[in-house]
């Protein structure tokens, strides 16, 4: 026999391997167990490249926008101050343009980058390679495996029937050929196809060297635990039990991640209004700080002139210095701003509860960086849309209908309680024995030739042929199909007792009652916050109304001292009083509009139709053709189509808005395209809940009682230049000029 071929390959294939293992591992690290100061170790130039940071900055497009900004102290001339107006939609069109990261105000993204929601999230759950959906579906793929091995085998055995005399020499090739599939209903098919040569010495032997071939067809059916397409599904080829990571189960992770996406951009989007309205509250106080500061300097002038003539003492310009000193104070502050937390989502509420005093400047810095522009660019931001004045009234019932019905949190709980009670499923199939039934079916072939000659074995043996003179082929001899063997029977494993299964059980079982548990508690905490956020809008109407008067009387109460000390019949304290009292009464009703357009934004916010309120709409990518196919035809066969769409509660409006009163309240068609059915549900008619309906298809029922309209009007401007609230306007008095006053005894 041969042996040098395959000597001399096998040798060559060690001595390379070897070779390549003698480098080591690339990733191999010594460590250092004396501690030695950073600065004193020298950078490593190893081949390990990959394992140091990367120093290169990622970015795609816009770098110099992002980064070039201008020093803050040199970014704006406030004695040429360049504004640029915008509206809340441009600010929420740029944010959902230029933002992959959904931003905040706090420091999560520099010190807790991991727990940072973006806008990849759902794509990457999906690609998941452990617990996404194509992950899950893999388990059911076909899998095609292959080997090939050569051997020479040169081996003594302690006796004289082995080999020649106890030496054996053996040239051997295997390969096998193996195709498995897992079906959905838990069995298993493989198909195995196997090749070998044999070259060996043994004296039994008919001829010196033989081929053969065996093709192995197994399939393997569970009868009860891991049998049914609904147990694979939820817990894919598991054994285990609470380990379960079927193609429901990721379907069920892939809509939670969904669900936190849709809640991770109502909160940005929500954060971005906030911070707008931040912006104009700072602006709208910045003006009256202005006006109060003019008017303070104005009384201070006149109390210098005064002091002059000798009509008062140096008491009174003293305290009118003190109190023109102080409203510069809050100009300053005003236009600065410092550094505290502004409005943004649950702070107080969901929507996030409105925090003032945060100035113009850092609240500005605040919304360019929330949408997307570079923080300073020499000009300042300066909101166009107005806070909303008109008294809205919110209809309850269907508000909270609406919120448990599409609130993300809520949709998200509710797909984790049917998670869990897949996974109690699975588990009880558990308890089951595990007993599979096995078939198999092989055919041989045996021959001195791989193929080619036509011959099979069985004709060596009739012609008694010789290994000089053998002709069969193993390929032949398999294809005879006379050589065949069949198995069939089964296997039987089981536990005693079933603990592990008893204990999945009982786990699943109580994650079942926590989540529904979580479930209840979440739609009475979504109530409860429901329920403040409307009576914050009737609050916060009601204080502006307020404040509105306020501010009136204020300002009849300076003109009456302003009238008496041109009399020289009041003194100045009380004219400084009336200063500060038409300030306080100002900044009371700015804060009270802004609260009222938070507040409109909250309850939008909890009544989950915040994103509709400004025309936001959220999209998957297109479903694959085939899964369409299936959908549609699975839509025929209903009964009864379902309808997923949500009638959004009527708002009542008070005067100056109009409500539509030409659509059906279901379809939102028009009165003469409407086809809906008044009796879509059994217990009563869908618009008037009546069991008798007596509403018409294209009607819209009136609105009951309970959704009347508020009868308050808008609070009016005062004629008076000197009591100017403007309740839509930004002012004219806004600009601020730094300046040095003068020491109080010029």
């Amino acid at each position: 026999m041969r042996h040098s071929f395959v000597r001399t390959f096998l040798l060559g294939l060690f001595v390379f391997g070897a070779i390549g293992l003698s480098g080591g591992c690339e990733t191999a690290r010594k460590l250092n167990t004396s501690y030695t100061p950073q600065n004193a170790i020298a950078p490593s130039n190893g081949p390990a490249t990959y394992l140091r940071p990367s120093d290169t900055t990622l970015c795609e497009s816009n770098c110099d926008s992002d980064f070039a900004s201008l020093s803050p102290n040199a970014a704006i001339d406030y004695n040429n101050i360049q504004y640029r107006n915008i509206s809340l939609e441009q600010c929420i069109q740029s944010a959902l343009q230029n933002s992959e990261v959904f931003r905040e105000l706090g420091g999560a993204i520099v010190n807790q980058s991991a727990t940072v929601r973006t806008a990849m999230d759902p794509a990457l759950q999906f690609t998941n390679p452990l617990t996404g959906e194509e992950a899950a579906l893999s388990a059911f793929d076909a899998n095609l495996a292959s080997s090939m091995f050569v051997e020479d085998i040169y081996r003594p055995f302690n006796n004289r029937f082995s080999g020649d005399q106890g030496l054996l020499r053996q040239e051997l090739l295997t390969s096998e050929l193996a195709f498995s599939k897992l079906a959905a209903t838990g069995t298993q098919f493989t198909s195995r196809a196997s090749m070998s040569y044999d070259a060996n010495n043994q004296t039994g032997n008919r001829f010196g060297s033989s081929w053969e071939a065996v093709v192995d067809n197994e399939i393997r059916h569970p009868l009860f635990q891991g049998s049914g397409s609904l147990f694979n599904r939820i817990a894919g080829p598991s054994r285990i039990p609470g380990n379960y990571n079927g193609v429901l189960i990721a379907r069920t992770n892939t809509e939670m991640s969904l669900a936190d996406f849709e809640d991770s951009v109502r909160e940005f989007v929500s954060n971005v209004e906030n911070a707008y309205w931040d912006l104009f509250y700072a602006y709208r106080e910045l003006e009256a700080q202005t006006a109060a500061r003019d008017a303070a300097a104005s009384v201070a002038q006149k109390t210098r002139v005064k002091e002059d003539e000798g009509q008062i003492g140096k008491l009174e310009l003293a305290s009118a210095n003190e109190q023109l000193l102080r409203f510069e104070s809050a100009i300053i502050e005003s236009m600065e701003g410092r550094l505290i937390d502004g409005t943004q989502a649950n702070s107080g509420i969901s929507g996030g509860s409105f925090r003032r005093n945060v100035g113009v400047r850092t609240a500005e810095r605040r919304l360019r960086y929330l949408i997307g522009m570079s923080i300073t660019d020499g000009t300042l931001l300066k909101p166009a849309d107005q806070p909303v004045m008109a008294a809205l009234a919110f209809d309850w019932n269907q508000s909270v209908d609406t919120a448990l019905s599409n609130r993300p949190e809520v949709r998200r709980q509710k797909w984790m309680i049917k998670q869990k009670e897949l996974e109690l499923t699975a588990a009880r199939n558990f308890l089951l024995p595990r007993v599979d039934l096995v078939g198999n079916y092989r055919l041989r072939g045996l021959g001195k030739h791989l193929a080619g000659s036509g011959s099979t074995f069985n004709d060596d043996i009739a012609s008694n042929a010789t290994s000089q003179g053998a002709r069969s082929d193993a390929i032949t001899d398999l294809l005879s199909g006379e050589f065949q063997e069949v198995r069939f029977g089964a296997e039987v494993a089981l536990p005693v007792g079933f603990r592990q299964a008893n204990s999945a059980v009982r786990n699943a079982e109580l994650s079942v009652q926590r989540e529904r548990a979580v479930l209840k508690e979440q739609e009475r905490k979504i109530v409860l916050d429901l329920s403040n956020t409307i009576a914050e809008c009737r609050r916060a109407y009601n204080a502006m109304q307020v404040a509105q008067q306020r501010h009136q009387a204020a300002t009849e109460y300076r003109s009456q001292a302003l009238e008496r000390l041109d009399r020289n019949r009041v003194q100045y304290d009380v004219l400084l009083e009336a200063q500060r009292r038409i300030l306080e009464a100002q900044l009371q009703f700015i804060n009270a509009e802004v609260e009222y357009a938070v507040a409109i934004k909250n309850v939008h916010f909890e009544r989950s139709s915040f994103l509709q309120y400004h025309g936001i709409a959220l999209v998957e990518s297109q479903s694959d053709p085939k899964a369409a196919s299936d959908y549609r035809s699975r839509k025929s066969r209903m009964t009864q189509p379902l309808n997923y769409a949500m009638q959004d509660p009527p708002i009542g409006i008070a005067k100056g808005l109009a409500m539509p009163q030409s659509a059906c309240s279901q379809c939102g068609a028009s009165h003469s395209d409407c086809n809906c059915n008044p009796r879509v549900a059994s217990s009563g008619c869908a618009q008037c809940g009546q069991a008798t309906c007596t509403c018409q298809p294209g009607t819209v029922p009136a609105m009951p009682a309970t959704t009347s309209v508020a009868k308050q009007e808008a609070p009016k401007e005062s004629e008076s230049e000197e009591s100017d609230l403007p309740a839509n306007g930004l002012g004219k008095k806004h600009v601020y000029k730094p300046k040095f006053l003068p020491p109080p005894s010029q």
